[in-house]
């Protein structure tokens, strides 16, 4: 080029292009900016080479590979080259296109002798005078690629220098390290942010503290660890903020001691420890990682904190389940033990060591099944496959056995029922638990029921013959004493009256005497009789519409030349409102009879003999009171049943044979309703007979 001999020169043109190196080397290292970096690197290569026109472009900024004018020039617009400017400015150089589109693709530098002949040069199609001839173009290399490129203009036509073009390439580098010196920097810093975000975030405390033992980072988790905000923390001293009182000369020492010989004991470990809540003043768990770091001629320090105390209190709970598991496992009377999933025995109670006459710690890692499940009871071997805790294992599903064969260690057996329950786990079936209980005795206990079953239901049948006999006993006996004894009474009666001629006043007396009775043995049959008749076929009740009324006075009539001779007051009383009721009469009369001859009966002479008959919810009641010796509590369970009389009737030697009121509870029974008592040693009792108002009769059968 004229006017730059100097440069032409071959010594003068090398010291030249050093110069240029070094120029662009410190515009390189002093700066962050590509563009700036840029603008040192146009103005050293248009000073030291005479060209008079340089240009920064960069990648458009819309996503696409295309280049474009950064607006960067060398020198300032006031210096010519109008034309030039403008279509550059107007211009996108897609990737391969023309010579910056080139030297995007190459990464290499070009060089255009004559721009207005080369048909690459693109910015010619505008059809308008750039006052260039030559240009030449070098990328600025990073190592993400070409990240600019900065093209040259001469007036004048200047040929290839290949010289020029191997030290521009290498001016390319270097621009290329700010570049890269820029993108290390963007990435330290976005990595810096997102590290602390994730600490900020992070549900572990996180806490730093610089070498005079003084807070410098505090994120939102150890405000909430500590009950300390981020202000109030930061360079206050971490001794007297989160280490308990009885650790702070400890932890003290312990940085001094590292700080001066770089011996390190927790530095560089994940471990449990205690810290302070300052707030609470008390101590709690925490796992710590912590870890030191070296800034220049200083350390600092750093942890993560996580609170444990709700693990350290499932771990405490845990464990003392886990004991009270054991001690209810080793303290069951069943044999307990648990296999893995290949039939090994992992745990076995005490009570499955006895059973099975081991030690509990001999069984564990045993083949339980060729141990204690070898043999059938026939001899015959018991294959694994076949085993009811292979098939659970195999399976995964609950198995009950109720009968089975388990061997000691001494080769005898015992019959046994087991249960077996698989474990699952988050692979499947990981092992099996099986409860056994040794069933011996049982089964002799069994074997002994049955036999007393079977002599039960022997002595029964021979007490049921027995019973047969006696009630056929019974009804003959009633049968053939009930004719002569018809006689006799009749016979009597004659004589009472005078019939059959004049009998004397003691005479009549003995025939009173004998007449009474007579009637007392007419009723013993007529009750042997029913009992019997009720044992062989359903008592017969024919209900209709009864006066309660008429009904309470005939049988108050049957029994009041008893009452007189005993000087007792007989009271009837009925509620105007009873109406009839739907009731066998006869039997009824019945029942109502014998309630007042056994008040009669019962009571000292002189007594008071109360009858009344009173409507209730639904039914009517019908009581029988007296004021007479009453009846031993012990004794009520048994008063309805045949032939029981109490103790009292015994030693006062009442007569009667304990049937009256089992047929008079069999009768009430079948009209529907109920009988009971209310009484007491020496304070009378009170019969109370209950009937719905409808009757509903059902046939009887004996129920004592």
């Amino acid at each position: 080029m004229s006017g730059s001999s100097g440069y032409q020169r071959s010594s003068d043109r090398d010291a030249a292009l050093v110069r240029l190196m070094q120029e662009v080397t410190r515009a390189a290292n002093a700066t962050d900016s590509v563009v700036d970096a840029g603008r040192v690197a146009l103005a050293a290569v248009c000073r030291l080479t005479g060209w008079p026109l340089g240009h920064l472009l960069v990648p458009a900024d819309d996503g696409t590979d295309d280049y474009v004018s950064s607006g960067v020039w060398h020198p300032d617009p006031a210096h010519g080259f109008a034309e030039l400017r403008e279509v550059s400015a107007a211009v996108r150089f897609p990737s391969g296109g023309g010579m910056v589109g080139r030297v995007r693709v190459t990464g290499v530098p070009a060089w255009i002798y004559d721009i207005g002949t080369d048909p690459l040069f693109i910015r010619n199609r505008f059809g308008r005078p750039l006052e260039a001839v030559s240009a030449f173009a070098f990328p600025v290399l990073s190592a993400r690629g070409v990240a600019a490129v900065l093209e040259f203009f001469s007036p004048v036509p200047v040929g290839p220098d290949e010289r020029l073009l191997e030290v521009v390439a290498d001016v390319g580098t270097q621009l290329g390290r700010v570049i890269d010196r820029l993108d290390a920097r963007l990435e330290l810093e976005a990595s810096k942010r997102r590290l602390e975000q994730i600490i900020e975030t992070s549900a572990e405390a996180f806490v730093g503290m610089d070498e005079a033992g003084l807070i410098t980072d505090w994120n939102a988790a150890a405000e909430r660890m500590f009950g300390i905000e981020r202000a109030d923390a930061i360079r206050r001293s971490l001794a007297e903020t989160v280490v308990p009182p009885r650790y702070r000369d400890a932890h003290r020492h312990g940085v001094e001691r590292f700080l001066a010989t770089g011996e390190r004991r927790v530095l560089g470990q994940r471990v449990e420890i205690s810290a302070w809540h300052r707030g609470d003043e008390r101590e709690f768990p925490v796992e710590m990682a912590t870890w030191a770091t070296r800034d220049g001629d200083r350390w600092t320090f750093s942890a993560f904190l996580h609170d444990i105390s709700e693990r350290r209190r499932a771990e405490g709970e845990r464990e003392r389940l886990l004991v009270e598991q054991k001690m209810l496992l080793d303290s069951s009377s069943q044999g307990i033990f648990r296999l893995d999933r290949n039939g090994y025995c992992t745990y076995a109670n005490p009570a499955a060591a006895q059973l099975l006459g081991w030690r509990a710690d001999e069984l564990i890692g045993l083949d339980m099944h060729a141990l204690t499940h070898h043999h059938r009871a026939d001899g015959r071997p018991y294959p694994w496959f076949e085993c009811p805790v292979g098939e659970v294992l195999r399976g995964g599903q609950a198995v009950r056995v109720d009968k089975d064969l388990m061997w000691r260690r001494d080769g005898t057996s015992f019959p046994t029922e087991y249960s077996c329950a698989p474990i699952i786990g988050a692979a499947g079936t990981e092992g099996v638990v099986v409860l056994f209980t040794d069933i011996s005795e049982r089964r002799a206990a069994e074997r002994s029921l049955r036999l007393a079953y079977e002599h039960e239901r022997v002595a029964l049948a021979k007490l049921k013959e027995l019973d047969d006999a006696k009630t056929n006993f019974l009804a003959t006996v009633s049968h053939e004493l009930r004719t002569p004894l018809t006689s006799l009474a009749g016979f009597l009666e004659l004589l009472i009256e005078g019939d059959v001629g004049e009998v004397s006043a003691p005479q009549h007396r003995v025939l009173e005497t004998m007449s009474r009775s007579a009637d007392r043995l007419r009723a013993l049959i007529e009750d042997l009789l029913t009992v019997s008749n009720v044992e062989a076929r359903p008592l017969v009740l024919r209900p209709r519409e009864t006066d309660l009324a008429e009904l309470l006075a005939e049988a108050a009539a049957l029994v009041a030349e008893a009452a007189q001779r005993r000087d007792h007051e007989l009271r009837v009383r009925v509620e105007p409102s009873i109406g009839p009721v739907r009731a066998d009469p006869a039997q009824l009369r019945r029942v109502l009879t014998s309630l007042i001859d056994n008040a009669v009966k019962c009571t000292p002479d002189g007594g008071v003999i109360e009858i009344r008959a009173d409507a209730a919810d639904g039914h009517v009641e019908i009581s029988v009171s007296d004021n007479g010796i009453g009846i031993d509590p012990d004794e009520v369970p048994r008063l309805f049943t045949r032939f029981f009389r109490t103790s009292a009737a015994t030693q006062l030697a009442i007569q009667g044979a304990g049937l009256s009121l089992a047929i008079a509870r069999q009768i009430i029974d079948g009209h529907g309703g109920h009988i009971d008592v209310r009484t007491a040693p020496g304070e009378g009792a009170t019969f109370t007979v209950s009937l719905p108002a409808e009757v509903t009769v059902t046939p009887l059968r004996d129920t004592a």
